[in-house]
């Protein structure tokens, strides 16, 4: 077995010896083997009764340290011995990374805030050991695991129905394989997963800390190298580039023009226009044919592979961007609350289907609903919505995450919304501040950045009457909006 590029493995040593597997490196780590393919970063530092690996790159918006080693010595002499304390030293870290680190004799497992660098764990516990991959089919290849009949059937079926499928939260194709979620720790010995409390930060100005949080999760990236923000005509990208610094010589703005698509489309006028006001190049990549190369490639490099995403990885590469951060203005959808506002108590397996467009059948079923057994107490415990907490663990943990990993074969991915301290700042703010048409936070947040451009955000699109009763109906009128969803088919 082949670990591809920027990808992981780590086993207990008495699994995995007699295994074949090809790496661009290994290293021991207590009693696991770690394997990492071409271009995987990684970083380990220890202390007395402690140690840490990094796998993948961070930054700390906080301290504006970007150096990996720095920031995991500096973790491992915060963390007490309480590994659910973790928090309080990477809240403000920002990148896509994965964090295994012992204390107190056991060994646990982070990721960055929103999941992005993914990670699949074995669910099957033997003498308290864990085992992890950033692959599922890593895992099952070293535990010769079976397709799971159900999730099989699932995945063939939502193929062909939806060219941006995803997996529902934790599942995969594989028994006893499950996907570590966003929010959660997985330690070493326990029987599953735990999530993570929410920390209420208390601002007096939201606002101006979550501005201020993104002006330095993008001053620190920047610092690292070169930078190419995707801009389009909507909310997170304009947000990604008014917090960036616009005079660094080494800032590209890029937007992709997909095959069938011309240059008088709202993405790429309004991206121009914006240029032209913050004298920048606007880049414009045209996307061509699959390469047969390329595709062969992206393949063998994911176990499900989306034929929709090949050609934005290939034209990526193929314009030499391949060696930038590739900065874009995904999770801030946690906050920014497209699905509407429903009350907790209406929200169900089949509802959240409807909502973020997931096949509904047995597998899903069973996968939702469990979720649902242990996110409402928590939900209610924080004051947090189903809704918000669905998108952070399911669109950004599995969706968005699978998306990154096949991009990995093409170029590394940031976004400066991936910061827990942001993420639990930006849910603390009323919905009314985060809703459609107004989006009055992000709106607050421009004019701390000092961009309030003249230029309309997603021009036309609330314009009509249809699409102004849409936002009452979706944003306010919460009984309303929750018979409808319920009368929707399902998909």
């Amino acid at each position: 077995m082949k670990i591809t590029r920027n990808q992981f493995l780590l086993a207990p040593n008495s699994v995995i010896q007699s295994q074949k597997i090809d790496a661009a490196g290994s290293f021991s780590f207590d009693n696991y083997l770690v394997f990492i393919g071409e271009g995987c970063q990684c970083t380990m530092a220890q202390k007395p009764e402690k140690a840490a690996i990094l796998l993948g790159y961070a930054v700390d918006a906080k301290t504006l340290v970007t150096d990996s080693r720095s920031l995991v010595e500096s973790f491992l002499e915060t963390l007490d011995e309480n590994p659910e304390n973790v928090l309080d030293s990477v809240k403000y870290w920002g990148g896509r990374w994965c964090l295994v680190f012992r204390t107190g004799g056991a060994v646990s497992v982070i990721t960055d805030a929103c999941g992005l660098k993914q990670v699949f764990y074995y669910t099957f516990i033997e003498k308290g050991n864990i085992t992890i991959a950033s692959q599922a089919r890593y895992l099952a290849f070293v535990y010769c695991l079976p397709e799971n009949p159900s999730a099989q059937s699932y995945i063939e079926k939502v193929q062909q129905i939806d060219k941006e499928y995803s997996w529902p939260l934790d599942g995969c194709l594989y028994e006893r394989v499950k996907r570590l979620l966003p929010n959660h720790i997985l330690i070493e010995g326990e029987k599953g997963p735990k999530r993570l409390p929410i920390r209420r930060l208390r601002l007096n100005d939201s606002a101006a800390e979550m501005a201020l949080l993104l002006k330095d999760q993008m001053k620190a990236v920047q610092s690292t190298g070169k930078s190419a923000v995707t801009l389009t005509a909507g909310w997170d990208s304009r947000l990604v580039l008014a917090a960036s610094d616009k005079s660094d010589v080494n800032l590209k703005s890029v937007t992709l023009l997909y095959q069938g698509a011309t240059e008088d489309n709202d993405d790429i006028r309004v991206a121009r226009e914006i240029c032209e006001q913050v004298g920048l190049e606007h880049n414009v990549i045209r996307c061509k044919p699959l390469s047969p190369d390329f595709e062969e490639e992206y393949k063998q490099h994911s176990e499900a592979p989306h034929t929709y995403w090949i050609q934005m990885s290939q034209s990526i590469r193929d314009a030499g961007f391949g060696d930038y951060y590739w900065v874009k203005g995904s999770c801030n959808e946690i906050l920014r609350k497209s699905t509407g506002v429903l009350y907790n108590w209406q929200v169900s397996g089949k509802v959240l289907c409807k909502l973020f467009q997931i096949h509904y059948d047995n597998y899903s079923d069973s996968i939702i609903g469990s979720w649902l057994k242990s996110a409402r107490p928590f939900c209610e415990k924080h004051h947090l919505d189903l809704l918000d907490l669905f998108y952070w663990e399911h669109r950004c943990g599995s969706w968005l995450a699978e998306c990154l990993n096949e991009s990995d074969v093409a170029s590394e991915m940031f976004t400066p919304f991936n910061c827990r301290a942001y993420i639990e700042a930006g849910l603390d703010v009323g919905n009314k501040y985060k809703v459609s048409p107004n989006y009055s936070l992000f709106k607050e947040i421009l004019k701390q950045l000092s961009f309030d451009l003249n230029i309309p955000i997603n021009q036309g699109r609330y314009a009509s009457l249809k699409s102004k009763v849409r936002c009452v109906i979706k944003n306010r009128l919460h009984l309303l909006y929750g018979l409808i969803i319920q009368l929707k088919p399902l998909v």
